[in-house]
């Protein structure tokens, strides 16, 4: 038996094998597209590092969560090596912490807002749900330091399109991160450490624990390393002056 393609009219059969092609890609496109999840760009969504017109910046940025004691440790390290960095503040942690708040504002770091209450389901919140937090924790922070905070890290680095503009209403930009330090594992500082000089280049925006265990330990030889290098650490709104 002939083929149904073979046996059609030769202009039918010159369409179908116009079309054979486009028909077949759509269906496999299905099984090639990644799963359904937010994305961010240059362009749209928070940003993760930033264009810098070939400079070596960085910027280091913190998230304060626990009950860890090694705020005066890293702040030393910082001070040691005139290094300013971006501290992204959970309210509650803020509020409970006023004098650990108010020393790292004093010493010239950025204050930036991780959210009053850290809800993995903020992002899912309604507008007012979402405002009403970012608000909260923005209220504090000015109180604490004086300066309403122009950035903000959402808990979990989870966003949606409506949390973006809750947090840009409150005149925040959303910052995430394309290097995790990884050290909420409570690694060694040695494999902290490597894997922030592995994985860092020009614009990227590191992120560590203020609490971990070992974060103290690994921030010396890792900004010592970084230092020596070339790179220079900027807070998060100078990187993303910069690149601008």
């Amino acid at each position: 038996m002939k083929s149904r393609l073979v046996s059609l009219r030769p202009a039918y059969r010159f369409a179908a094998v116009l079309l054979l092609p486009a028909l077949l890609a759509l269906a496999v496109l299905p099984r090639c597209l990644p799963e359904s999840r937010p994305a961010w760009s240059a362009l749209s969504g928070p940003v993760a590092r930033a264009g810098t017109n070939g400079e070596k910046l960085l910027a280091l940025t913190f998230e304060t969560l626990s009950e860890g004691r090694g705020t005066g440790r890293i702040l030393a390290v910082l001070a040691e090596r005139e290094v300013r960095a971006t501290f992204f503040l959970e309210g509650r942690w803020a509020s409970s912490h006023r004098e650990e708040t108010r020393a790292i504002a004093a010493a010239g770091h950025e204050i930036g807002s991780h959210s009053y209450a850290h809800r993995r389901a903020l992002s899912s919140l309604s507008a007012d749900g979402q405002l009403a937090d970012l608000a909260r924790c923005g209220d504090l922070l000015r109180e604490l330091t004086g300066a309403s905070p122009a950035v903000f890290r959402p808990p979990y680095g989870l966003w949606s399109e409506s949390l973006l503009a809750s947090a840009a209403s409150l005149g925040m930009e959303t910052v995430l991160w394309d290097v995790d330090a990884f050290d909420w594992r409570e690694g060694s500082p040695q494999t902290i450490c490597r894997t922030v000089i592995d994985s860092c280049g020009p614009g990227s925006i590191l992120r560590f624990q203020q609490g971990g265990l070992s974060t103290p330990d690994a921030l010396a030889p890792c900004l010592d390393a970084l230092l020596a290098a070339g790179y220079r650490f900027v807070t998060v709104s100078e990187l993303l002056a910069a690149g601008a």
